[in-house]
């Protein structure tokens, strides 16, 4: 490894240009839906390409695309992987200011995506176009990849994954406040279609409600919930949790729901698997029918993410909980988030060892008036920097 003071990172990045460029992109609109994050990934492929990075797009819808940048090195190291998402939650109501605005007051960035996750993107870039033009020989290789659509269903990432990328590391700048994220919780999204009997609201008994279907797996699956999952704990992240997000039925007040649609947000604990909380539901599901006889269930899983965790003695998270101690002066705690990001892809398909750490707070995320502090966002580069710096010189 070659021996980088902490001067000498700091005098590779001017912390304006972090700031400059993390607002520049919060400038530019990529709420999702319905997506465009066309404008976010020129922005930053430019950027990277004028520090010698061999820049790609993978464009997977219109105004969709992947950016990929790499900086090669001789080929015998190993690849460390920079990536985050491009995409932003759609702006809600009750901001108190232009949610594209790039308003920095009081030390703190605002603007949709500041937290989630431009802070961290152009933190990630800025560390990793310090690099290019420093010049340093790289025994391994430098990769970025900002990746559409996390905040709906991962497909940039999947992608990724699928064009067949490879690394030794991968650091996922997710807001963390700085500190590293080593477990998270999987998820799987399921999707309940109860079918009844269509009839007048005057006699209940000429049709069978989906509704009142509806309500009673729903009752069951809220009981499995108090009584299995509480158990099923990890320390960084708690318990395994659902949470029933839609119920929709009915047409009409005075016509007998045929149809009921209900979606379920299961979280998957570290040391659970997907299989066995997919066949848990299947059961519940199996239960409920054989008490009510005649009821209709289709189920789907739309969505289906393992946890990730990864052991806090591999490399990438040392360099950086070493590489935060520099830039902050204590070593940061290891933390877990109940968050699923896009490391359950990179991890969990991709085989990829990957840690989430980034400046900002998920405090802030998807909110109005979303912010990410100044100081954060600067040292992450710092911090990004010197990791790249121990792994891959």
């Amino acid at each position: 490894m070659v021996e980088i003071s902490a001067e000498t990172i700091k005098s590779w990045i001017d912390p304006q240009e972090v700031i400059d460029l993390a607002g520049r992109l919060v400038t530019l609109p990529s709420e999702n839906p319905p997506g465009g994050e066309a404008a976010v990934a020129g922005e930053l492929g430019n950027f990277l390409r004028s520090s010698g990075f061999a820049v790609e797009y993978g464009y997977l819808e219109p105004q969709r695309p992947n950016l990929t940048a790499r900086l090669e090195g001789n080929g015998c190291g190993p690849t460390l992987l920079f990536c985050g998402h491009s995409d932003t939650m759609p702006v809600s109501v009750g901001w108190a200011t232009d949610p594209f605005g790039e308003r920095v007051v009081d030390g703190k960035l605002f603007g949709r995506g500041s937290a989630d996750m431009k802070g961290g993107l152009a933190a990630m870039a800025v560390a990793c176009a310090a690099l290019g033009r420093a010049k340093l020989p790289l025994k391994g290789s430098l990769v970025f990849a900002a990746v559409i659509d996390e905040e709906n269903r991962g497909i940039g990432a999947q992608c990724l994954v699928g064009s067949g990328i490879r690394a030794d590391w991968a650091v996922i700048g997710e807001p963390t406040k700085n500190k590293p994220v080593i477990v998270s919780n999987g998820q799987i999204n399921f999707e309940f279609t109860l079918r009844g009997q269509a009839g007048h609201g005057s006699t209940p008994s000429s049709g069978r409600s989906a509704i009142l279907d509806g309500i009673c797996l729903v009752n069951a699956i809220c009981k499995y919930a108090e009584e299995v999952l509480p158990a099923r704990t990890h320390p960084l992240v708690g318990p395994a949790s659902i949470n029933i997000g839609t119920f929709h039925g009915g047409i009409q007040t005075s016509i007998i729901p045929d149809t009921c649609i209900i979606s379920v947000d299961r979280r998957i604990a570290p040391g659970e698997t997907t299989g066995n909380a997919i066949r848990e539901m299947e059961n519940i599901v199996a239960a409920v029918q054989a008490a009510y006889p005649g009821m209709r269930v289709d189920m789907l899983i739309p969505y289906c993410l393992p946890p990730v965790e990864i052991g806090e003695d591999a490399p990438v998270v040392q360099a950086l909980r070493q590489a935060a101690a520099v830039f902050s002066g204590s070593l940061p705690e290891l933390t877990g988030m109940r968050a699923t990001t896009d490391a359950a892809i990179l991890a969990g398909k991709g085989g990829i060892p990957t840690v989430v750490f980034g400046p900002g707070s998920l405090a802030q995320a998807h909110k109005p008036d979303e912010f990410i502090a100044i100081d954060e966002l600067v040292n992450a580069a710092y911090i990004y920097a010197h990791t790249a710096v121990q792994l891959l010189t």
